[in-house]
């Protein structure tokens, strides 16, 4: 199982989300993707590619795509999962899975716009639901398998944003090989939750907080259901 960490302003969170990285009970080897510009620093044992500066969000999906493996594991920097989490998605792999996310969004109209932008359900430790659920825009970390990777690396993005996008390219390139996206359970023990501390991503470095960024979501959201990328909602 190839991890992919990245790193920009949330230096801070690395060393405990490597920790729990790697008390997954899976053999796991750990990349890490410096979009940060901090000093050198580094831990032993695990693998790093200085990017130069923020090189924004689809990098990192290339850079798992160089390391060979069956499945991958790619994490934002704010997500540091329960201790039983990886194991659990994967002894629970189902043959229509294509992404497993810890997060996600499902969409509650066929026609989103800026008007009606919270017309859509989030999935994850907001919902709690107990079981795999299927949703549209997965988010946080996505498990996927090599498939899915080749997918999204060789499929043209049809969007030239840098700094968001690459997890609605993700679910439209499972879509295509005739896969579905879901969000991972949260039940009672946390110890199985894709992420165990929710409100990091509601910090002064998260990507929705950037202005304009809810516009460039949106921009992105729409061409790809402009080019075929179905919901949950289209039965």
């Amino acid at each position: 199982m190839i991890v992919v960490l990245n790193t920009y302003k949330r230096i801070h969170l690395l060393k405990r989300q490597i920790k729990a990285v790697q008390a997954q009970g899976v053999f796991v080897e750990i990349f890490i993707w410096r979009n940060d510009s901090e000093p050198d620093y580094k831990f032993d044992g695990l693998n790093w590619c200085t990017a130069g500066g923020n090189k924004g969000v689809w990098k990192r999906f290339y850079y798992a795509h160089e390391q060979e493996s069956e499945f991958y594991w790619i994490l934002d920097d704010d997500t540091i999962p329960g201790k039983n989490y990886l194991r659990f998605c994967l002894d629970n792999w189902q043959d229509s899975f294509g992404v497993v996310s810890s997060s996600g969004f499902r969409f509650e109209t066929k026609d989103l716009t800026l008007a009606n932008w919270n017309k859509r359900t989030q999935l994850g430790w907001k919902s709690r639901n107990t079981s795999f659920v299927r949703c549209d825009w997965p988010g946080h970390s996505w498990i996927i398998t090599r498939k899915v990777l080749d997918e999204f690396v060789n499929s043209r993005p049809l969007v030239s944003e840098r700094f968001s996008g690459e997890d609605v390219h993700l679910a439209f390139s499972a879509q295509k090989l005739g896969f579905d996206s879901f969000v991972s359970p949260y039940p009672k023990d946390n110890s199985y939750w894709g992420s165990t501390e929710p409100d990091n991503g509601n910090d002064s470095a998260a990507n929705w907080r950037v202005n304009g960024m809810r516009e460039k979501m949106l921009s992105n959201i729409c061409t790809y259901r402009d080019a075929g990328w179905r919901w949950v909602i289209d039965g």
